[in-house]
């Protein structure tokens, strides 16, 4: 197993399931909450990176998160701050829109801006922002999935009335790729790596994350040095993977190694397309047919993710190797 860094989201999905073939992977959880972190152990082996804690302001941001939920308010406001976050010029510049809006929330929650107060508001405004984006991902799953489930002559009424000669989906949600996938990942990509930062973690050699949030650091690093990464390969991985699945491909734990000392070595890509070869052999034996996803790696050079994103000291240096996972529907 391989340690890596799996971000933007704050927990795992069934969309990076298959990764934990390969990864062993690191997550933040925002709500310094051990058990909310999305993994379910031996399954879905993690460990949580927890940031700075919020200390005495903790039950105040909980009290905070439990009353926008019970008002009905979380899958709104978790829109609202990613489209403030997300807008690069306009009525909220992306420097400041989290924070005032976070301490607009907090004076209407309790009576006093207590944002102001505070040293590192940075603590609370990424927390919140990620914590109500889950809410949003869970209402735009749930749209999705009651969408799939409608009558068929209702929803080729719906297309008709719409124009359309097939009777589409509405566009899904973070999860699965839509028309505000990249603002949002970006958004929440930033946020993210704050809390990352903060928590002084030992850098980790490699980092995964799904294709637009790859857009997203290569537009960065461009921006930074002119100069495009150097794709090493990539392997395949079932899009889904569900407990026979899992057993079927056990014997895939070995090559997981072999992969981790490849991309430990000074030259990895001289050697990758072998190691690829023996890897596509392998699956096919194991668990041949159906749908299957690419994971394609990159060697970052001399700018890796962690100072892309603005790590300092030793996160500079982190993820000089990226894992883009593109998962097949």
């Amino acid at each position: 197993m391989i340690d890596a860094l799996l971000f933007p989201h704050t927990r795992l999905g069934a969309l990076f399931a298959p990764l934990t073939l390969v990864f062993r992977p690191a997550i933040v959880s925002p709500s310094e909450d051990r058990q909310n972190c999305g993994c379910s152990p031996p399954d879905c082996p993690c460990q949580v990176i927890q940031p700075p804690p919020l200390a005495g302001e903790l039950p105040r941001f909980q009290s905070l998160v439990a009353d926008i939920t019970q008002k009905g308010a979380a899958e709104g406001m978790g829109r609202l701050l990613l489209d403030a976050r997300a807008q690069e010029a306009g009525r909220y510049h992306e420097a400041e829109s989290s924070r005032k809006l976070a301490a607009s929330i907090m004076a209407g929650h309790s009576g006093q801006a207590t944002a102001d107060r505070r040293q590192d508001d940075l603590l609370w405004n990424e927390r919140l922002l990620l914590t109500l984006a889950e809410f949003l991902d869970d209402e735009e799953a749930g749209v999705n999935a009651s969408w799939q489930q409608l009558d068929g002559r209702y929803r080729q009424m719906l297309a008709g009335l719409r124009g359309d000669d097939e009777a589409a989906l509405p566009p899904p949600y973070i999860m699965d790729g839509g028309p505000r996938l990249a603002q949002y990942i970006k958004a929440r990509l930033k946020a993210w790596s704050r809390l990352y930062f903060a928590s002084k973690t030992p850098p980790l050699p490699v980092w995964a994350c799904l294709e637009a949030a790859a857009d997203e650091i290569f537009e960065m690093r461009t921006a930074r040095i002119g100069g495009a990464a150097a794709a090493l390969g990539e392997i395949a991985l079932p899009s889904r993977l569900d407990e026979e699945g899992r057993a079927k491909l056990a014997g895939l734990t070995e090559l997981a190694g072999q992969l981790a000392t490849l991309l430990a070595g000074q030259h990895p890509a001289v050697d990758f397309p072998a190691f690829a070869d023996a890897w596509r052999q392998r699956l096919d034996a194991s668990c041949p047919g159906g749908n299957r996803g690419c994971l394609r790696f990159y060697d970052l050079g001399m700018l890796p993710v962690g100072a892309v994103l603005g790590g300092q000291g030793e996160l500079a240096a982190s993820g000089r190797l990226l894992a883009v996972w593109r998962p097949v529907a």
